[in-house]
């Protein structure tokens, strides 16, 4: 079952329109720039947005939650504003900026996710969203990411193992110079990755959601450090790495463009 939203919020419906007027663009998509997607299950708008743990605007340049006075983002440098989909983005050109949440923004008994943001890319790599623990049965992530060049991938620890679901992206239609809104969920069955609005992948899973929430802490050894690449004891410490947007901590795997209005939520949302 879908919602409807209010007649003055009419679902997105093209990139290209969003590119040639931003004013038509901003009524299109309703909803503060969700409004294709309703909550599924027959989840009201309202209960939606009562599972919206982060919301990450920033239009003054700062890292601030607009969804609560929670689980603001902080970076070490300051972050460059242009204009945005709503308000001001921000933009990322440097290597390894980190912008990261509070590790405690995942709640536990976390069963359900949307990641989404709108984002502008110059290069088809790199994280929009991620958090990497570690756990009983190892490295424990949730991720949203442009990769390959050809990828935009959703991946979750499921059960006990990791997996990922690439949906193929058109490099001429994302590296197109406007705004494009990708979206990533899991509902507790399936894994589904929306690129403005649009499936165009997905993954059955029929095995529940696993975080670090679920498993007994692990000692983590510097070897373990060294062997994994990381950089830092502080990257892998137990259920104490934070959720990073468009960044990460190691091996150079940074965003690049402009990205804004980035969200998370503790439930599925599908398309309108």
């Amino acid at each position: 079952m879908r919602i409807s939203f209010p007649s003055t919020q009419v679902p997105f419906q093209s990139n290209q329109k969003a590119n040639e007027s931003m004013t038509t663009m901003k009524l299109k998509c309703g909803l503060a720039g969700l409004a294709m997607f309703a909550a599924a299950g027959g989840v009201a708008a309202n209960a939606a947005e009562d599972k919206l743990i982060g919301r990450w605007t920033f239009d003054d340049g700062s890292g601030r939650n607009a969804a609560s006075d929670a689980f603001h983002a902080t970076s070490a440098a300051p972050l460059k504003t242009v204009p945005g989909v709503f308000g001001n983005a921000i933009e990322i050109t440097a290597p390894n900026t980190k912008i990261e949440v509070p590790a405690s923004v995942l709640p536990e008994k976390t069963r359900a996710v949307t990641f989404s943001a709108w984002i502008a890319p110059t290069a088809l790599n790199g994280n929009i969203f991620r958090k990497e623990d570690v756990g009983r049965y190892g490295e424990m992530r949730l991720l949203m990411a442009l990769q390959d060049g050809r990828f935009l991938t959703l991946g979750l620890n499921c059960g006990n193992s990791y997996r990922e679901c690439d949906a193929l992206i058109s490099p001429d239609e994302l590296l197109d110079g406007g705004w494009h809104l990708v979206t990533g969920t899991f509902d507790g069955k399936t894994m589904r990755v929306y690129l403005d609005g649009r499936e165009i992948g997905s993954m059955e899973r029929q095995v529940p959601l696993m975080t670090v929430h679920d498993y007994s802490p692990v000692t983590v050894s510097r070897d373990d450090i060294a062997t994994k690449n990381y950089k830092t004891l502080d990257a892998v410490t137990e259920r104490g790495v934070p959720l990073r947007i468009g960044s990460e901590n190691y091996k150079g795997d940074s965003f690049r463009g402009k990205l804004d209005d980035a969200r998370f939520y503790t439930t599925a949302l599908s398309a309108a």
